[in-house]
């Protein structure tokens, strides 16, 4: 199965977003995901598209379309269940 795309919104200066970042970073090294950062700040376009108002937040891609935004901070279980949702949907 192909990995899930996921946008990651964060913004300068945000501990909860480095430890988001960190969770995301395990995810990708075991194949389950890949994951872009965007800082809130300089993608604004891209933020305003998907109707994100704050960091962190998370943007779920498949197929390139968006299947979910989860703001704020997403613990590892959460974000499983997330995958699991999209890919058994």
């Amino acid at each position: 199965m192909k990995p899930i795309q996921i946008l990651f919104f964060t913004s300068p200066d945000c501990s909860i977003c480095d430890n988001q970042d960190r969770i995301l970073q395990q995810l990708t090294d075991t194949g389950m995901i890949n994951y872009h950062n965007h800082l809130i700040t300089t993608a604004f376009d891209l933020a305003l598209r998907y109707g994100v108002k704050s960091a962190p937040t998370l943007v779920y891609l498949l197929d390139e379309r968006p299947v979910k935004v989860s703001p704020g901070f997403q613990s590892n279980q959460a974000i499983m269940t997330t995958l699991n949702l999209i890919q058994n949907g």
